[in-house]
């Protein structure tokens, strides 16, 4: 068997054996790159790291679109690139600038959106919901109402199961509720749902909220000052708030994924 003969069995060897440790990515590179006369100008360090860096970006990109699938991210249009800077919010750049990078989810700080109606609070939400997935950091978004009734309903009807998703949002990297206290929340159960969460969550989990409340009121949209101060003082403590301000319903007035 000449060299060349020998050349073209060990690839096909050595694809067959990516191809089994489900490296598909990789197989493929490599046939690229030894089909491409440019490859031999490389070292093999070169060689050897672009295959695996083709193969790690592929397998990241799948993890992100699950993660997203996951979040109830996969079909928003919400992108941080897509800010529309021109629009007059009062935006506090470099607020925003050091928040896209996402340290703050690294670091478990939360991150308080607030707004009126129509400001851009959920846009923003979502856009950090997918920047946290690209992060590969696992993610769910819920409307607050929502996600708060229907624990309230699973620690109604079924104990053990109320037990075992209060600990798995406990531990969730990051956890956005929308809409965050738009209703009164005057029930004891549903107060002590929150401060089981919200506690067991501070300083471990990144937890953004968006809301048209001004925090200094949050405390009246509970039964009483004491657990309104302790979930309040759990959220705003520890992480960021970034204040959106506009006259204008922007809702209507921006393309889709942009604002």
């Amino acid at each position: 068997m000449n060299s060349r003969d020998n050349h073209h069995t060990m690839k096909i060897r050595l694809q067959g054996m990516l191809l089994e440790l489900n490296l598909h990515v990789m197989a493929q590179v490599l046939d690229d790159q030894l089909s491409d006369p440019l490859f031999q100008e490389l070292s093999k360090l070169e060689f050897v790291y672009r295959l695996v860096e083709e193969e790690y970006v592929a397998r990241n990109n799948t993890r992100a679109s699950q993660l997203l699938k996951r979040a109830g991210l996969w079909k928003t249009q919400a992108d941080l690139s897509k800010i529309d800077y021109a629009v007059n919010r009062n935006l506090n750049r470099d607020l925003l600038s050091q928040l896209v990078t996402c340290d703050f989810i690294l670091d478990k700080k939360n991150l308080c959106i607030l707004g009126a109606a129509g400001s851009g609070k959920s846009f923003f939400a979502k856009a950090f919901g997918v920047e946290a997935c690209h992060n590969l950091h696992r993610t769910k978004y819920f409307n607050a109402n929502k996600f708060l009734n229907e624990l309230y309903d699973v620690n109604t009807n079924d104990q053990k199961r109320y037990k075992r998703k209060l600990r798995y949002f406990q531990r969730l990297p990051v956890l956005i509720l929308d809409d965050w206290l738009m209703f009164d929340i005057h029930d004891q159960v549903k107060e002590s749902i929150l401060l089981d969460l919200i506690d067991a969550r501070y300083g471990e989990a990144t937890t953004i909220v968006c809301s048209q409340v001004d925090p200094d009121d949050w405390c009246e949209k509970f039964s009483g000052y004491t657990i309104g101060n302790a979930i309040t003082s759990r959220l705003i403590s520890n992480g960021f708030s970034l204040v959106i301000q506009s006259d204008e319903d922007l809702r209507h007035t921006k393309y889709p994924g942009e604002l």
